[in-house]
């Protein structure tokens, strides 16, 4: 309704005529025709006339002039109509700003891979020049911040036809791909995320490692705060007197230390010589790591060790006590949950380890019993 009767611009034939200049100065492009009904083969009593049409290899390819308003119902009508045709519609203006930009232009520009294609006078020179059609073409590239922002970067650049990818499905035509690019970017912000949370993770780790190295437990009030505050940010609950020489319980102090002594193979953060000597240790004073010594003795292949070092087999006979209080689920084997996961937070590599036995024991029975006493659980 708008158009119909009314006289076509100046600036509009402008840009015709600049598209057609361009065209025929590629020899590649055939039957190049201005304002010629496309009739339509899948439905013939559909039709199009496109402000300029051409082939090439091939291709039947129509172009747009984009100057004033172009309703997005009317963007996408042409668009369904040229894919079901086999042919292509390339949007082309003559003129346009990134930062003063209409919403029309949006409308074509965002659907076609965030790139617009221009011709002027100099794009048509160097068409002319080089025997290859040319176009100006406005890229926005997609930058993402540390901080998960985006941001757009505007380019321009000139661009051959032989450098613009058809996406004759899509009914795009651009020089870079935007959408791959920032989906690259993404995943890459994505990735820095976790490297940055692993690493959040593995500082947190090291902190309370490097405490329990040490055998008198003994830390100064602000890297005491600085430990607390490393469980709030992990969420978890594990509950930190706010005084004392000794700000863990004896149980998780010792799980610990029990665990580095099996990772190394030698008594870590104890005044002891050997694994054996840890083992009796906890059976007299801290009975609710024994399960993840067991497991960290068994992970790390330290069981050797322990049977070596028993040279009176005392142990051996309270192992076996262990395994039978721990086969009819005696409490005095397993820390608490708080204190649990505190530990799977340290030693990830045994979580599972730790949970599955924690797990057998807190659910034992009677049917159990011979999988505890295997020792296939400590």
């Amino acid at each position: 309704m708008k158009y119909r009767g009314a006289q076509e611009s100046e600036a509009h034939l402008r840009a015709k005529a600049l598209i057609v200049a361009s065209l025929e100065a590629d020899a590649r492009f055939s039957d190049v025709l201005v304002e010629k009904t496309w009739r339509g083969e899948v439905d013939p009593k559909s039709l199009r006339r496109p402000d300029v049409s051409a082939r090439f290899e091939g291709l039947r390819i129509a172009f747009e002039a984009q100057l004033s308003t172009t309703f997005l119902d009317v963007v996408l009508d042409r668009r369904e109509f040229y894919s079901q045709e086999g042919g292509l519609l390339v949007w082309v203006m003559p003129f346009f700003d990134p930062e003063n930009r209409r919403m029309t232009a949006d409308d074509i520009f965002f659907p076609n891979n965030s790139n617009v294609l221009l011709v002027d006078s100099e794009t048509v020179a160097l068409s002319q020049a080089l025997g290859r059609l040319t176009f100006r073409c406005w890229i926005a590239h997609r930058v993402i911040g540390d901080d998960g922002r985006i941001s757009t970067k505007w380019e321009s650049r000139l661009v051959a036809w032989d450098d613009l990818t058809l996406d004759l499905r899509g009914q795009r035509i651009f020089a870079v791909d935007v959408d791959r690019e920032e989906k690259a970017a993404r995943e890459r912000h994505s990735a820095a995320e976790v490297d940055r949370e692993a690493a959040d993770k593995d500082a947190v780790r090291r902190g309370w490692l490097d405490y329990f190295s040490y055998a008198d437990g003994d830390i100064d009030f602000t890297t005491h705060e600085k430990l607390r505050e490393s469980l709030r940010s992990e969420g978890l609950r594990l509950q930190i007197p706010m005084s004392g020489a000794r700000y863990i319980t004896l149980e998780v102090r010792s799980a610990v230390r029990a665990v580095l002594s099996a990772h190394t193979g030698k008594p870590i953060g104890f005044k002891f010589v050997t694994l054996v000597q840890v083992a009796h240790h906890l059976h007299d004073k801290a009975k609710g790591a024994l399960l993840p010594f067991g497991c960290a003795i068994r992970a790390f292949g330290r069981t050797g060790l322990i049977a070596e070092a028993d040279k009176s087999g005392k142990w051996g006979g309270r192992a076996v006590l262990v395994r039978e209080g721990m086969a009819i689920g005696e409490s005095c084997y397993l820390l608490e949950e708080e204190e649990h996961a505190f530990l799977c937070f340290l030693f990830p590599g045994l979580a599972g380890f730790m949970d599955r036995a924690r797990g057998v024991v807190f659910a034992a029975g009677a049917h159990r019993i011979a999988e505890i006493k295997a020792g296939r659980v400590f």
